[in-house]
């Protein structure tokens, strides 16, 4: 049984007893011996028996086959000669992955098909496997089509090897019948530009013709190409438009009829979604976090499964997949970005404002374009404000930051479906009757983004959260500006001689400053030019706070380092800190690298290792031209080579009483209490928070710190909450005698052999 049948002679212009003289010329022979007949493969009869709708029988014996059910979804095989395309069966062929040729009925040959100008496309039967039910698709595009096809509709698996040749060994240019009929509008409206063009009374120039030749995929053409032939690829093109729009519109005709009916009245049926989205269209979709994004559709993806039957036909659907793109910031420019989302099997009929992709309306797309207009803004690094934490958005530091475990993953996976891919390669798609890209991708790369773009920005914004110290994601609606402590600077405890220095130096450091006015910096360029601080002391003495507080006087991120955020080895330490260090000078933040004990300390000839971390952290700080604050609280010697490297060094003492005085006072006042002479408070003035002087003083004299105090008045603070009160006196004296006997307690442990 022959694949193809045999084009008429009567539309070749052939008489009957030239038939078999000119055979060979018309005949896509591949020998008698292959098993395909005496013809091998050949266009169809005008009166020849229709292409047989077989299905291979399940069983050892490929070759061994057996008729199709009534609901074989194999296309309409009526079609006579004059319709100028032909049928065939392609398998696909796992062993060297590729769709291959074959006869239901007969067992697999790898024939080569020939050229036949009366040809302009195949309707193929392909089969996933020899137990699968086969779907239709276009192929074998005859020229000026293919390359019209090509450029207009989009494409899936190998296109051809030249101009008017077939591609060999039984791969295929390929389209899928649901994005020809979503191209039908396009590819109508190309046809009737060539039809205006190529009138009698057209004035189109030999330009206009030429510009219309490459819109339409001859991009071999140029200013040397003759007239005759560019009205020649138009003609040609038109002619097999025509036929190619005929067999389009009679083949989905019920499929727009239903469609047409579902739109007038509000409703979708889910085997109409693939008909309903097609590529170009902008949509709105919830995300699984449930942002409302918008995106340009670019594929549509019918996935198979049991669960659904779709009307008049054995297609069974699962789910439908809609992917396209937005647009995203980068780090350095906005550029487009994957989307994708879904919308799942469901009987009857659904209202459109009920699916879970819709089309883009005029209301939602003002709504998406001002939250764009927002993203916008936030575009580069920002420092703000995140559900009360200080974060810094930075695309560009966030993946800077990933790409190290991305790549390992990513390895991973490659690895992993390379193997799979050798061991049982499957077809493209899952159902690549469905699989389309007719859109391309834009190249944008733009550090601005058009304002009819702005709704297709997404809602997450990437950055680092500089209280929980950790790269996250977050949301827009939630990214709210600093609101900068104006007196934090007037809360720090500190010598007012020390406050002075320290904040004229770093107000200096951070200047932009004239030539002749500058610092003096180091002979060597870009060395030395930073402000390097050392605060040393016991804990709670306000070490921390006084980085706090430059931090809020510059309106500057703080960016802290723990000792247990360093490695222990010189490479992975100073790999560490050159990358804290870049970070640090790209947001223009303060650094604190707490608890610097590790490469403060003097060096040894005993600690090889330590000597060596101490050294990395001299070369690596010395270059660097922000603000830089160290502390350490059991220093007993410095390093001499840290010693000549510090703008300033600042000892905390213990505190004194005024000292906790001021501390007590000012945490107090934050809690919003008012602070009077009087000693004497009636019950009115409690429930005006008003405390009495004398109250504080006598809290200043017991000996705790300042972190041990404000720790304190926070949890007097949640005590007074879980009694569903205001904050007392009582219940400062409550967690105050509980501290008390946790010191007592931990001393005498101390003591105790």
């Amino acid at each position: 049984m022959n694949i193809f049948r045999r084009i008429s002679n009567a539309v070749r212009g052939d008489s009957s007893k030239d038939k078999d003289k000119d055979k060979d010329k018309y005949d896509y022979a591949w020998g008698s011996d292959n098993g395909w007949g005496d013809n091998g493969w050949a266009a169809p009869e005008p009166k020849g028996a229709p292409f047989p709708q077989t299905v291979p029988k399940r069983s050892r014996y490929p070759g061994r086959s057996r008729r199709a059910t009534a609901k074989s979804p194999f296309h309409d095989h009526s079609h006579q000669s004059r319709d100028h395309y032909a049928q065939c069966a392609e398998i696909w062929d796992k062993q060297n992955s590729q769709w291959m040729i074959f006869d239901p009925k007969d067992a697999p040959s790898r024939p080569v098909i020939k050229h036949d100008d009366h040809i302009y496309f195949c309707v193929t039967a392909r089969y996933q496997d020899h137990w699968s039910e086969p779907y239709d698709i276009l192929t074998h595009f005859a020229e000026p089509l293919l390359s019209f096809v090509n450029t207009t509709c989009g494409s899936y698996g190998a296109w051809g090897n030249g101009a008017g040749t077939w591609v060999n060994e039984g791969v295929s240019n390929a389209l899928e019948m649901g994005q020809g009929f979503r191209s039908l509008k396009k590819i109508k409206a190309k046809l009737e530009e060539i039809q205006d063009v190529r009138k009698k009374t057209s004035r189109k120039s030999t330009q206009d013709k030429l510009d219309l030749v490459k819109c339409l995929g001859n991009m071999a053409v140029d200013n040397r190409t003759p007239e005759a032939d560019l009205d020649k690829f138009l003609g040609d093109l038109e002619k097999q438009l025509k036929v190619f729009v005929a067999y389009l519109e009679k083949k989905f005709k019920p499929i727009a009829e239903r469609l047409a009916s579902a739109l007038r009245y509000g409703y979708m049926e889910f085997d109409l979604l693939p008909y309903y989205f097609e590529p170009g269209q902008h949509v709105s979709f919830t995300s699984a976090n449930g942002n409302l994004l918008a995106m340009n559709v670019t594929h549509v993806h019918v996935y198979d499964d049991a669960s659904h039957v779709a009307p008049n036909s054995c297609k069974r659907l699962s789910h439908i997949s809609i992917e396209g793109f937005g647009y995203t910031w980068e780090g350095v420019s906005f550029t487009t970005q994957h989307l994708k989302t879904s919308c799942y099997s469901f009987t009857g009929k659904k209202e459109l404002s009920e699916l879970p992709v819709k089309i883009l309306t005029p209301e939602k797309r003002e709504e998406l374009t001002a939250r764009g207009r927002r993203y916008k803004a936030e575009a580069g690094i920002r420092y703000r404000v995140y559900k009360g934490d200080r974060i810094v958005i930075d695309r560009l530091g966030f993946v800077d930051a990933q790409v190290y475990e991305s790549n390992k993953k990513r390895a991973k996976i490659r690895r992993r479906d390379s193997y799979d891919s050798y061991a049982n390669p499957d077809p493209p798609t899952l159902n690549p009757e469905w699989s389309t890209r007719s859109v391309a991708w834009p190249q944008t790369n733009e550090k601005d983004i058009a304002d009819e773009l702005l709704c297709f920005l997404p809602v997450d914004l990437y950055g680092y959260n500089l209280s929980r110290k950790e790269w996250q994601l977050f949301d827009l609606d939630l990214v709210k500006p600093v609101q900068y402590d104006g007196k934090a600077w007037d809360h720090l405890v500190l010598d007012a001689d020390v406050k002075t220095l320290i904040k004229g130096l770093v107000e200096v450091s951070t200047k932009s400053m004239t030539a002749s006015g500058a610092l003096v910096s180091d002979v060597i360029a870009k060395k030395g030019g930073g402000l390097t601080s050392v605060l040393y002391g016991p804990p709670g003495t306000g070490k921390t706070l006084t980085a706090e507080a430059v931090a809020e006087l510059l309106r500057r991120p703080l960016l802290t380092v723990g000792s247990s955020d360093l490695p222990r080895d010189p490479s992975g330490m100073e790999d560490t800190l050159r990358h804290v260090l870049k970070l640090a000078t790209a947001w223009d933040a303060v650094l604190l690298i707490d608890e610097a004990d590790v490469f403060l300390e003097q060096r040894s000839l005993h600690e090889i290792e330590r000597n060596a971390l101490v050294s990395v952290a001299l070369r690596v700080l010395e270059y660097h031209r922000g603000v830089v604050f160290l502390t350490t609280n059991r220093i007993k010697v410095f390093d001499e080579a840290f010693l000549s490297r510090f703008s300033i060094a600042v000892k905390y003492p213990e505190l004194n009483k005024p000292g906790r005085y001021l501390i007590w006072s000012r945490f107090l006042e934050l809690a919003g209490y008012k602070i009077v002479s009087s000693p004497f408070v009636t019950d009115d003035d409690l429930n005006e928070k008003i405390i009495p002087r004398q109250s504080i003083e006598e809290l200043a004299e017991k000996k705790f710190n300042g972190r041990t105090i404000k720790n304190l008045v926070r949890t007097a603070q949640a005590l007074a909450l879980s009694a569903n009160s205001h904050l007392k006196m009582e219940h400062i004296h409550v967690v105050v005698r509980a501290q008390e006997k946790f010191l007592e307690d931990f001393a005498v442990e101390r003591a105790s052999p």
